[in-house]
């Protein structure tokens, strides 16, 4: 993916290549099918908590980015975009782009994404479609919307999952609890997705509501990348139970 990124789709090095106060990339996808793209040089803390991590301060907030590379445009044949390095994404998608972030330079050292906003198609019934692959974690933010709305598959493919950290309502009070989540598409993840937290039968953080709707269309028209799955059946065995 990396490989042909570079050849063919849009590839950007680990931010500190270009800016040595680099933190990450903030992509903006456009609704004209072009995008813009930033390099993060300053993020703040939230006090969050997970089961894996307890207690902990998460470091997503942008504080400052510098401009990198704005109304870019992918090529018709290869709507890839690899990052390699940790990743805040949201915006509208038009046609079909597959989004990566994924550090292939150091072995250990794994990168995330982070949503802060919608990801929506420019027409949910064409055809547009819309992929997000990351090697760890893809944590929807604390600031984002009260009813968010994300399309596509996305694949968390070593982290912990999709999910919302929990946030106390004693430290943050506006923006601890969401309305509703909804996803058009699939999530492929390592853990189970977690977006919503409660304290026995009471919501004390995330979203009150999570809507998960399968989207046909992604089977037979993938974004780049995707495995392609065909309209037509075949049998692959048969057997005779008595």
């Amino acid at each position: 993916m990396k490989t042909l990124a570079q050849g063919q789709g849009k590839y950007f090095p680990p931010s500190t290549d270009l800016d040595l106060s680099g933190q990450g990339y903030h992509l903006i996808l456009k609704n004209n099918g072009k995008f813009d793209i930033g390099i993060i040089t300053s993020l703040g803390r939230i006090w969050g908590y997970n089961i894996e991590e307890g207690w902990h301060w998460d470091y997503h907030v942008i504080q400052s980015e510098s401009p990198y590379q704005t109304d870019v445009s992918l090529p018709a044949d290869c709507g890839l975009i690899f990052t390699e390095d940790n990743l805040w994404v949201e915006g509208t998608i038009k046609g079909r782009v597959t989004v990566a972030s994924a550090n292939l330079i150091d072995e250990f050292e794994d990168t995330g994404v982070v949503l802060n906003d919608n990801l929506i198609y420019t027409n949910l019934g064409g055809d547009d479609s819309f992929s997000l692959i990351t090697e760890k974690d893809i944590l929807i933010s604390l600031y984002s919307p009260d009813d968010m709305v994300v399309q596509g598959v996305l694949v968390s493919q070593k982290g912990k999952s999709f999910s919302r950290n929990h946030y106390a309502c004693s430290w943050y009070p506006e923006d601890c609890k969401k309305n509703n989540l909804t996803i058009y598409g699939s999530v492929v993840s390592n853990r189970r997705v977690g977006t919503k937290w409660t304290s026995g039968s009471t919501w004390v953080s995330g979203y009150n509501q999570r809507f998960d709707y399968f989207d046909q269309k992604l089977a037979v028209n993938p974004p780049p990348l995707l495995p392609y799955v065909s309209e037509d059946l075949e049998m692959i065995s048969w057997e005779e139970v008595q």
